[in-house]
C-alpha cells in the first residue's frame, strides 16, 4: 500500500512538473527567439552580393535560431490545439461549414499574431524592427510556413475530409505523408468526437486522384488566372505598410511584394509545400502523357521531332504509373 501511494504521489508530481515545464517553455520560446534574432543581427554580417546566403545556416545555428524556431512552433501548435478543441465543441452551432472554417482560420491567425508580433516587431517600429530579420532567408521561410499553415490548415483538413480519395494519393504515402498524417490525426474527429483513424493515409489503397478532384477540393477554379493578374499589380513599396499592418501584409511587402508569396497562396500551396510535392500526379496527367508518348502521331508534332528527356531526380512514381498505364 505504501509503495502504491508513493508511486501515485511520484506520478502526480511528475505530471505537474511536465505541465508547468510545458507552459513555461511555451511562454519563454517567443522571448528567446526574439533574443536570438537580435543576436544574429548584431553578431554576424548581413548577406552581401558576393556571398548572399552562403554562411546563413551556420550563423543561425551559432545563436540557436533553428532550435528556438522549433520551440516557438511547438508553442504555436499548442495554441492551435486549444482553438481546434473549441471549434469542435462549436460544431453544433447553426453556422455553415464555410463560416466555421473562416472563423477558425481567423482565430488561428490572431493567435499567431499574438505570439509572433512581439518577436518580429518588438518596438512597433518598422524601420528598426524589420532590419533584424527580413534578410534572413531561412527564418523568413519558417515564418511564411507558420503563417500559411495557420491560415489554410483548416481548409486542408476540410478538403481531406470531403475528398477521401486525396488521402489515398501515392504522394501522401509513407514517408511522404508525415505532415499530412500529423495534421489529420490531430484535427480529424468522427461524429462521437473521438479521433477517426478509419480512413487514415496508411489504411487506404493508393490511387491517383483526378485533376477535377484537386480543383474542387482546393477551390482552384480561378486560381491560376487570379494569381497571374494579382502578381502583375503587386509591386508595393515598403511605405504601403505601417505598424498596424498584419504579419501577412508585412511579410508580403518586405519580401519584394511578389504577390504570390503569401497573398495568392491557398490550401493547395500548403499541402504541396509541407508534403514536398512539386508536381501532383493525377489520372489525367498520366493518361495524356502516356498517350503522347505511345501515340505521338495523334499530336500535331511529327514523330521524328519528339525528344524525351529523363531527369533522374524524382522518386519513381511517374515511371511506375506510366508503366502501369
Amino acid at each position: 500500500i505504501h509503495v502504491t501511494a508513493k508511486l501515485i504521489r511520484l506520478l502526480v508530481v511528475t505530471m505537474v512538473f511536465l505541465t508547468v515545464t510545458k507552459h513555461a517553455s511555451n511562454w519563454m520560446a517567443p522571448k528567446l527567439l526574439r533574443i536570438g534574432l537580435w543576436a544574429r543581427h548584431r553578431c554576424f554580417p548581413r548577406p552581401s552580393p558576393q556571398s548572399p546566403h552562403t554562411n546563413e545556416y551556420y550563423y543561425n545555428a551559432m545563436v540557436a535560431l533553428p532550435f528556438l524556431q522549433r520551440m516557438t512552433s511547438l508553442a504555436i501548435y499548442e495554441a492551435r490545439q486549444g482553438l481546434q478543441a473549441k471549434a469542435h465543441s462549436d460544431k453544433s452551432s447553426s453556422s455553415s461549414s464555410k463560416e466555421r472554417l473562416q472563423d477558425l482560420s481567423r482565430r488561428r491567425m490572431e493567435s499567431l499574431e499574438s505570439i509572433l508580433r512581439p518577436v518580429l516587431l518588438p518596438n512597433n517600429d518598422l524601420a528598426r524592427d524589420l532590419v533584424t530579420w527580413q534578410s534572413n532567408v531561412r527564418f523568413v521561410k519558417w515564418l511564411r510556413q507558420e503563417i500559411l499553415v495557420a491560415k489554410y490548415g483548416p481548409y486542408v483538413v476540410e478538403a481531406l475530409q470531403a475528398y477521401p480519395q486525396l488521402r489515398s494519393s501515392p504522394q501522401l504515402a509513407p514517408p511522404r505523408h508525415a505532415w499530412v498524417t500529423k495534421l489529420w490525426t490531430s484535427q480529424s474527429t468522427n461524429a462521437s468526437g473521438s479521433l477517426d483513424h478509419s480512413s487514415s493515409p496508411q489504411q487506404r489503397q493508393r490511387v491517383l486522384p483526378s485533376s477535377s478532384t484537386l480543383v474542387k477540393a482546393f477551390d482552384m477554379q480561378r486560381w491560376a488566372k487570379e494569381k497571374k493578374s494579382t502578381i502583375a499589380q503587386s509591386s508595393q513599396p515598403t511605405s504601403s505598410i505601417n505598424e498596424s499592418s498584419s504579419l501577412e501584409q508585412v511579410l508580403d511587402v518586405v519580401t519584394q511584394g511578389s504577390g504570390g508569396y503569401i497573398t495568392d497562396c491557398g490550401p493547395f500551396n500548403v499541402i504541396c509545400e509541407e508534403a514536398n510535392i512539386y508536381q501532383w500526379w493525377t489520372k489525367d496527367y498520366i493518361q495524356y502523357l502516356a498517350d503522347y508518348l505511345i501515340h505521338p502521331q495523334s499530336t500535331s508534332q511529327d514523330q521524328s521531332s519528339i525528344v524525351v528527356l529523363e531527369v533522374g531526380a524524382g522518386d519513381g512514381l511517374l515511371t511506375q504509373h506510366l508503366k502501369d498505364y
